[in-house]
């Protein structure tokens, strides 16, 4: 007799009624549920909407007091919501009072313009992150709106590569003053552009932020004029910036010397990401010899690879077994392994940092020999010398 086992399969009508017990987002918005504090915003999100849910939706979400991350997503909203209407969602959407990021993709959508986020925006008094992409005519009036964002710390904005020259100045210059902004990543995408979208002046006065600490400007058509700017401010009065990232732009080995004359003055600069720099013997030599007088610098990146960020230090191969790479290489693991070893757990941590690389570990024993020799007053006398036949690399 064939024995039945029970089964925990649900019937298609015990699927349908779980369904429909289920709250709606409308429902989550305006009871406040507390698991929803990230909403997708999508063409998706208002399949089969009525008119009326559609007015629900815009007055839950007003009423909502929980929702911190919102992803907007216009692509194919001009479909489903009227222009008037598309206003009234982005309005309600910079009003939830505790909205703390803010992902806008404009994509296809040709009625979501600059000026509804701008008008928007002035009221997001509590965002901190803005990220933006696809948006292709910056105006001014979107400029004046993030700037007055009274908390925001970090903005991204993805560019279109044939935005004319110095287009994003009036951007920069006004982020230049924000006292909140911390992070500050500008970038093109679909190809290479063909002139700098921000200007040599608007650099230099970009570098004039007192609370920027991270900048990204990667693939901006920037050139040397632009590294002269950054290099005149980094080594004269920025003291706040400690990541730079400036890959794929229009760079010779000049900026290798620019920045050879700024590494032994600014004291706050640990990373440093110049990929797709020409690189030449001479500019390599110098950056080696300024990294003997620098002891910030931890991370550089010459030719960048989708691994880099395992690979902190990594330079062409036709370079790496030349005296100024492997000088270089010595002078940023000892940036790395730190300078402060006066008390002994510093410099059992520096010692570890280093255990890799003879050259580097030998130079640190020699430097603090007071944590190597015995006390004088202990049963074993005999103290550990460090040997003098070792020199630092030398370029």
């Amino acid at each position: 007799m064939e024995l039945m086992m029970p089964t925990t399969d649900k019937t298609e009508e015990e699927v349908l009624s779980a369904r429909a017990v289920e709250p709606s987002v409308n429902e989550r918005l305006r009871t406040n549920d507390p698991s929803l504090t990230r909403l997708d915003v999508t063409s998706a999100t208002f399949k089969d909407f009525s008119l009326y849910r559609k007015m629900d939706f815009l007055h839950s979400l007003r009423a909502n007091s929980v929702v911190k991350t919102v992803h907007l997503s216009a692509s194919g909203l001009q479909q489903v919501w009227t222009r008037i209407h598309l206003e009234e969602l982005v309005d309600a959407i910079c009003c939830l009072p505790r909205l703390e990021e803010l992902f806008v993709f404009k994509a296809d959508n040709h009625v979501f313009t600059e000026e509804i986020l701008a008008n928007a925006l002035l009221r997001a008094e509590q965002l901190k992150v803005l990220m933006l992409w696809d948006f292709s005519d910056f105006r001014p009036t979107l400029a004046g709106a993030i700037r007055q964002l009274p908390m925001l710390e970090r903005i991204t904005i993805s560019l279109p590569h044939d935005l004319p020259w110095a287009a994003m100045d009036v951007y920069v210059m006004g982020l230049a003053e924000h006292e909140t902004l911390q992070c500050l990543s500008l970038r093109c995408q679909g190809g290479k552009c063909r002139e700098a979208v921000v200007s040599p002046e608007a650099m230099h006065l970009l570098l004039t932020s007192t609370s920027i600490h991270t900048l990204y400007l990667e693939n901006l058509g920037l050139t040397d004029d632009h590294t002269d700017a950054m290099a005149d401010e980094l080594r004269h009065s920025n003291r706040v910036l400690k990541s730079l990232d400036i890959k794929s732009n229009y760079f010779s080995d000049d900026a290798l010397y620019t920045f050879a004359g700024m590494l032994p003055h600014n004291k706050t600069l640990t990373s440093i990401d110049l990929s797709g720099v020409v690189v030449t013997e001479g500019g390599g030599r110098k950056l080696a010899e300024a990294m003997q007088h620098n002891r910030v610098l931890t991370n550089l990146e010459l030719e960048g690879y989708a691994e880099r960020y395992v690979d902190e230090f990594h330079i062409p191969e036709a370079s790496e077994n030349t005296d100024w790479h492997r000088a270089l290489d010595f002078y940023i693991r000892l940036n790395r392994a730190g300078h402060d070893c006066h008390q002994r757990p510093a410099f059992v941590e520096s010692l570890n940092s280093v255990s890799d690389h003879l050259g580097c570990l030998y130079h640190v024993l020699r430097q603090h020999p007071e944590h190597v020799r015995n006390a004088a007053n202990e049963l074993q006398t005999t103290p550990i010398h460090i040997g003098s036949n070792f020199s630092i690399p030398v370029v």
